[in-house]
């Protein structure tokens, strides 16, 4: 991962986590595992916050997951399989 990108999530504080753990569910940018690798560096530089890091990437992940559940289940499914056939039919065996 970029460390200046990294630095711009990390300097707006904990609302970016958030921001970021909700928009990473869309679009996985990159292993989560690696984000939260960075994180607990940030975290080590002061400790006393663990709980805030903590709390903002689970509300950030939850929050995420809760919107791509809503999205699948209130949009048809036929319209759903329609927007993957194509890329499922590339990327995945018959």
């Amino acid at each position: 991962m970029d460390q200046s990108l990294f630095a711009a999530i990390v300097g707006c504080g904990m609302v970016g986590l958030v921001l970021f753990t909700f928009a990473e569910k869309f679009v996985p940018m990159f292993p989560s595992s690696a984000f939260l690798i960075f994180v607990g560096v940030a975290v080590a530089a002061d400790p006393t916050d663990a709980w805030l890091f903590w709390l903002s990437t689970t509300a950030g992940s939850t929050l995420g997951a809760v919107a791509m559940y809503s999205l699948g289940r209130f949009v048809d499914a036929q319209r759903i399989r329609r927007s993957f056939s194509a890329s499922a039919d590339t990327h995945f065996c018959r």
